[in-house]
């Protein structure tokens, strides 16, 4: 797997931001949206001299400011650090086509869902089936193994 990398003083810069937030009247689980397909985040924040929190929340809750500003930060670190990929530029999924996942297992383009927001991708070697929206491919796909013909 190949990731970008922060540099010493970038990454500073984050620390500052993050140690910079003010917790104190942050409860470590918020009220929650429940059900078995929400998606749910835990968000640990170990800095130095601090104690660890370790703070809870799902993607529909309304966070405080200071939780909001931390999830910002730490998105934007992530989006320094993504996966490269070797797709091509501006890809667009064609049925047949085929992508190796980050972790070297082999998907087919199987076809999208019915309200055009998402790819369905069946893994060629094992049984597995995969929803993902097209602008997150990049980012879970590190290569386009062979295309479909159109």
């Amino acid at each position: 797997m190949r990731l970008g990398e922060i540099g010493p003083v970038e990454l500073e810069g984050y620390l500052r931001r993050l140690a910079a937030e003010d917790l104190s009247e942050v409860h470590d689980r918020q009220e929650s949206t429940e059900g078995e397909w929400v998606e749910h985040c835990t968000l640990r924040l170990a800095l130095d001299g601090a104690p660890e929190r370790v703070l809870s929340f799902s993607r529909f809750d309304s966070l405080p400011l200071a939780v909001a500003t931390l999830v910002r930060v730490a998105d934007e670190m992530a989006a320094k650090t993504r996966v490269t990929s070797e797709l091509p530029a501006g890809y667009h999924a064609r049925v047949g086509d085929v992508l190796r996942r980050a972790d070297g297992v082999l998907f087919a383009v199987a076809g999208f869902t019915s309200d055009g927001h998402g790819i369905e991708l069946q893994g060629v070697d094992q049984p597995l089936i995969v929803y993902v929206r097209p602008e997150d491919v990049p980012a879970q796909f590190e290569a386009l193994v062979s295309r479909a013909m159109p």
